[in-house]
């Protein structure tokens, strides 16, 4: 099993890592570190999960920083209509590393949390050689986490922007790294095979179609037919009757396997003609009166970028976990997280912060108001 995070690491069954280079040969298992991928939940008027992957993809921008050629998608409930997902975009700089290793389960750290079958809210703070992981389960399964430098202010911040579930949940502290990569094996071998699905292969849009794990199928059934046939031929008659009906069954799968393609464009087509567009866009200037009138005169806005109703800010503060409390507490806004770790500028000694949040729907604008009008800021 290979842990691929700033460096990869190799884990055996006993759960030591051993640092080195990127195999030479196929990888079965890799766990993504939380430096590979950006994750966070959304709520979809879909109940079908080809739907959902669908309006993620043609959308991907409202719901992470960045594009990227695989995510993945675990769904976590459902509520009449709606559907709650748990998503994980794995950053484009990573994907020749996994092409490298052409793994055949694809894990994100933080969802071997969502895939225990007992789920107690809780919220796990791992101690790190270099920073800090903090990991909350809620009831239903779903996972919120954040990667920062080791802080017990930044913790108590990260608690309070997860709500009254997330300051009312107990704290389990994993002091040793060593610990936490076990209990990562530990849980693993916890899991069963329908847990992993949604993370066997990739998850690419019709352009991707020719993914790894399709041509692996192929090549396995392909194999097993040249070696069926090599045993055909030296077995007596009765034995060939059944070999040539175990081989008739597998070029079925076969033609199955190769006409996927046609399959999977004509579903994509339906989804084009059904699908409306995903974004929801924020009006900027009561979003810019919302940051004014709500943060301290101290703080510092040096970039904001926004994509849907998801806004990140990078800025400079006295102390950025107050930066973090303060907009948690706004009811405009919700799952404020800090989305880098924190850094000090050296001549003023100021926090740098990197930080995002949604903007709920509705809140600033009424259908038919522009961009120009007032909003309420809450």
């Amino acid at each position: 099993m290979l842990y691929l995070d700033k460096v990869p690491l190799n884990m055996g069954l006993d759960g030591i890592l051993v640092p080195g280079d990127m195999p030479q040969k196929k990888c079965r298992i890799m766990i993504l570190g939380k430096h590979t991928y950006y994750e966070t939940t959304a709520t979809f008027p879909f109940k079908n999960p080809k739907e959902i992957k669908a309006a993620v993809s043609l959308d991907q921008t409202a719901y992470a920083p960045f594009s990227t050629e695989l995510f993945f998608l675990r769904i976590i409930s459902r509520k009449q209509e709606n559907t709650l997902v748990n998503l994980w975009f794995v950053r484009p700089s990573t994907i020749d590393k996994i092409q490298q290793a052409s793994p055949w389960i694809i894990l994100p750290e933080t969802a071997l949390w969502s895939l225990s079958d007992a789920h107690k809210p809780c919220l796990y703070v791992i101690s790190r050689k270099d920073d800090q992981l903090m990991v909350h389960l809620d009831g239903d399964g779903a996972v919120h986490s954040s990667l920062s430098p080791n802080d017990e202010k930044i913790t108590d911040t990260f608690q309070k922007s997860l709500g009254a579930g997330g300051q009312n949940c107990p704290i389990e502290n994993i002091a040793s790294y060593q610990e936490y990569y076990q209990g990562l094996l530990a849980r693993l071998g916890e899991i069963s095979i329908p847990d992993v699905s949604p993370f066997l292969g990739w998850r690419v849009d019709s352009k991707k179609f020719n993914t790894p794990f399709i041509r692996i199928t192929v090549i396995s059934i392909a194999v097993w037919i040249i070696l069926y046939g090599s045993i055909w031929v030296g077995l007596p008659y009765w034995k060939q009757r059944q070999l040539i009906q175990e081989n008739e069954k597998l070029s079925a799968n076969l033609g199955e396997v190769l006409h996927k393609q046609d399959q999977i464009e004509s579903i994509q087509n339906e989804i084009k003609k059904l699908s409306k567009p995903m974004e929801t866009y924020t009006p900027k200037v009561p979003l810019f009166n919302m940051l004014y009138q709500t943060l301290s005169k101290h703080v510092t806005i040096t970039n904001l970028r926004m994509a849907g109703n998801r806004v990140e800010i990078t800025g400079l503060s006295p102390q950025a976990s107050e930066v973090l409390s303060t907009l948690s507490a706004v009811k405009a806004i919700d799952n404020v997280q800090l989305t880098a770790p924190l850094r000090k500028k050296r001549q003023t000694g100021q926090e740098i912060f990197t930080l995002s949040f949604l903007v709920k729907p509705h809140v600033f604008f009424t259908p038919g108001h522009s961009d120009s009008n007032d909003g309420n800021g809450g």
